[in-house]
């Protein structure tokens, strides 16, 4: 599935949904708890909460090995949630910092 990126944060759930299954084998029960997860923290706006979930999907991909689907295990998903939201507010305070803000 080849998609430009804003049509990827606009499309409908079930086509997002594939398409993560499909590229990073995150299937949608999972998907749907990442969604409210960043929901909950304040992520209203249906563009930016995709954007960071694939965010969060390639910080996944990049700290397992490739050729692996991602098992989280019990725990696990929110774990890992709350150490990429942790990684991510650390990266927005330095830039806040650097522009002098």
């Amino acid at each position: 599935m080849e998609i430009q990126s804003e049509e990827l944060f606009n499309m409908p759930d079930l086509l997002f949904a594939q398409f993560c299954d499909e590229k990073f084998q995150i299937n949608r029960g999972v998907l749907n708890v990442i969604d409210v997860w960043f929901y909950q923290r304040g992520l209203r706006q249906i563009t930016k909460r995709r954007k960071t979930i694939l965010s969060f999907v390639h910080y996944i991909h990049n700290n397992e090995q490739p050729s692996k689907k991602v098992k989280f295990g019990h725990g696990g998903l929110t774990t890992r949630l709350e150490q990429f939201w942790q990684q991510q507010e650390g990266r927005i305070k330095r830039v806040m910092e650097y522009a002098g803000k």
